[in-house]
């Protein structure tokens, strides 16, 4: 990612990746299957989500982590940490059909049902997505069983942003019915584009926070899971704003298509420089609401200043 603080989890997390995930995915299909899923789940990406998962837990990695050699709570961490990721890769594997966004560039890469074809990229998503709570449920104890409540939860929730997305975008199929209701005023427009927002994107980050301050052994994440959500926020405007000004080869995916296709961005409805204030009032909001999360005793690092970290980095970031 390019920043001294979060370097370390990026490393322990690809290491991780590479490593015990692979071979676990490799263990629960046919090749022909597991081909597909991996080369979503492997092939780069930001991975914000694990990430945020462990910094939220407390966890810090070594400068000698062994993926091959964790404790019993600190797999237990890391597999959380990689069903956001599996989900995270369904949703962009689904995203790209061409029933969906049509894309055919993600990451810099041919998008999955390029590379392969559209009946393996579906399979391949529904595998990743079913993958994810295999990976949670794997012990019984109580914070697993909190974390796949919250993970379906928020997965729900991003499945719904992305109906909201497309309808807004290609028209809803209850839009013949009397009692649909379709944004009209700016301000309404502008209340549907932040519940989009809400769902699509920030569900799964609000997620990631939640169930790492489960794992941290928080009796109440609910602080955790506030600060998520509107770190999602932030997220997806910025990435409505790269939308905008960067070309395809910076982003690793096809740039300007939210443009081109009509969809409701804070750019496209608030213009790039009031999009840029309120980027920055939200960042502003989120440094505040790093100064009230609570910490267990005992954790490794303290989440906070790490976080205050990430903002800068999804701020300041090109992709």
């Amino acid at each position: 990612m390019g920043n001294d603080l979060l370097e370390p989890y990026v490393r322990a997390v690809d290491a991780f990746f590479e490593g015990p995930l692979r071979r676990t995915v490799q263990s629960l299909g046919p090749p022909e299957l597991v081909e597909p899923m991996l080369y979503s789940l492997l092939s780069g990406g930001k991975r914000i989500r694990p990430v945020l998962c462990l910094v939220a837990s407390g966890f810090f990695p070594s400068e000698d982590f062994d993926p091959f050699h964790l404790n019993h709570e600190e797999k237990r961490l890391f597999f959380h940490a990689a069903a956001l990721e599996c989900i995270h890769c369904y949703s962009l594997i689904h995203d790209d059909l061409p029933s969906m966004d049509d894309d055919d560039l993600r990451r810099g890469l041919p998008s999955s049902h390029k590379k392969f074809n559209e009946w393996a990229a579906i399979l391949a998503g529904d595998a990743l997505n079913t993958l994810a709570f295999y990976l949670v449920t794997r012990d019984k104890d109580d914070s697993s069983i909190k974390n796949s409540q919250i993970l379906s939860r928020c997965a729900l929730r991003m499945v719904s942003g992305q109906y909201l997305d497309l309808s807004a975008e290609k028209g809803s199929f209850l839009a013949n019915r009397k009692d649909y209701f379709s944004p009209h005023s700016e301000e309404e427009k502008m209340q549907l584009l932040e519940t989009i927002h809400l769902e699509k994107t920030a569900a799964m980050i609000e997620a990631a926070i939640a169930m790492g301050a489960v794992l941290q052994g928080l009796p109440n994440h609910r602080a955790y899971a506030e600060f998520g959500r509107h770190l999602g926020l932030l997220f997806q405007m910025v990435d409505d704003l790269l939308d905008e000004t960067q070309d395809s080869a910076t982003l690793g995916k096809t740039a300007g298509k939210d443009k081109k296709a009509g969809k409701l961005t804070i750019v496209s409805l608030l213009g790039l420089d009031e999009a840029r204030n309120r980027i920055g009032l939200e960042r502003r909001r989120l440094e505040e609401r790093l100064e009230h999360l609570p910490v267990s005793p005992g954790i490794q690092r303290n989440p906070a200043p790490i976080f205050r970290s990430l903002i800068e980095y999804l701020v300041d970031r090109d992709r």
